[in-house]
């Protein structure tokens, strides 16, 4: 396989040709522009596709001498990336191995890795499509995945689904910055009723507030510029996965968390985060948690008065 370790301050884009693939290049490159982070475009080939003519076109009159190659493809999707970021340092790559594989290695050090939810052609279920879901349960940065994004109503920003304990800082951290970047208000959904409550900016705690409502303190103190709701979603009796999904649906983003002790989402024994990359009706990011991803973890109160 021919790939390498990247810098840490690197955003990586799985790129096949398809549609959200391109959405996920431009997204990347919001993201890499607000974080003056390198952007990273690369196209995996497995061994059942040529380099010439990777993207396998969908089927209809077009000629196979017209199809591009991967090389173009990337060439293009970084003169897309650096439309509206100029300044933006944009890196291409085309590889052989398993997109999987391929991508996994990649986050070890990357910063971010962004992928469509769906490919294109023969490979749809294999570049974008499966290995979206495969990604976000596995990758060692945080995943972001370009659900599609039906039309309806203007969106009203981030939403983040926690459980109000230790293990949500580093995710409810990831969803202030995320909202901090793009100007856009936070809607933090907790379930639990009695952390949500002394969550709310006009409750009076009398001291020796859980860590998690600390945190939410400090990430507010933090970033007064975000628009803060809390509420609670006990109740729901679909669950966290359908409640999620219901709010979701009128989100610019989704943030969730995977605990890297278990492999699954926060919110139940598991499957959340599996439901949400394939059913959300918004952008989806899946951030990894654990003994060894303190760089990805909100701050507390201490820390920040330091």
């Amino acid at each position: 396989m021919e790939t390498s370790l990247v810098p840490p301050a690197t955003i990586v884009v799985g790129v096949d040709g398809s549609t959200d693939s391109k959405r996920a290049v431009w997204w990347a490159a919001n993201e890499a522009a607000a974080r003056h982070s390198t952007l990273l475009l690369i196209h995996a080939l497995d061994g059942s596709v040529s380099r010439q003519s990777p993207n396998l076109p969908e089927p209809g009159p077009r000629a196979a001498s017209t199809v591009p190659s991967a090389d173009e493809v990337l060439a293009e999707e970084a003169q897309h990336a650096t439309t509206g970021h100029p300044s933006l340092v944009v890196r291409t790559r085309v590889v052989s191995g398993d997109p999987r594989q391929v991508l996994l290695d990649l986050a070890e050090t990357a910063q971010l890795l962004v992928v469509g939810s769906h490919g294109r052609g023969p490979i749809r279920r294999r570049m974008l499509g499966s290995v979206s879901a495969e990604l976000a349960e596995r990758a060692s940065c945080p995943v972001i995945v370009m659900r599609p994004y039906p039309p309806g109503p203007r969106r009203r920003g981030v939403l983040v689904g926690v459980d109000a304990d230790s293990r949500s800082l580093p995710v409810l951290g990831f969803a202030f910055r995320e909202a901090a970047a793009f100007r856009l208000p936070l809607t933090v959904m907790t379930f639990d009723s009695r952390t949500a409550a002394r969550a709310m900016p006009c409750s009076t705690g009398a001291g020796g507030e859980p860590p998690f409502v600390e945190s939410l303190d400090a990430l507010r103190a933090l970033h007064p510029e975000v628009q803060v709701n809390v509420h609670s979603a006990a109740s729901h009796r679909g669950g966290p996965e359908r409640a999620l999904s219901v709010e979701a649906a009128t989100m610019d983003v989704l943030v969730i968390g995977r605990d890297d002790t278990s492999g699954h989402s926060h919110t139940t024994a598991g499957g959340v985060s599996d439901y949400l990359v394939h059913h959300a009706s918004t952008i989806v990011v899946v951030v990894p948690t654990g003994p060894d991803r303190a760089e990805h973890r909100a701050p507390s109160a201490r820390q920040l008065a330091t």
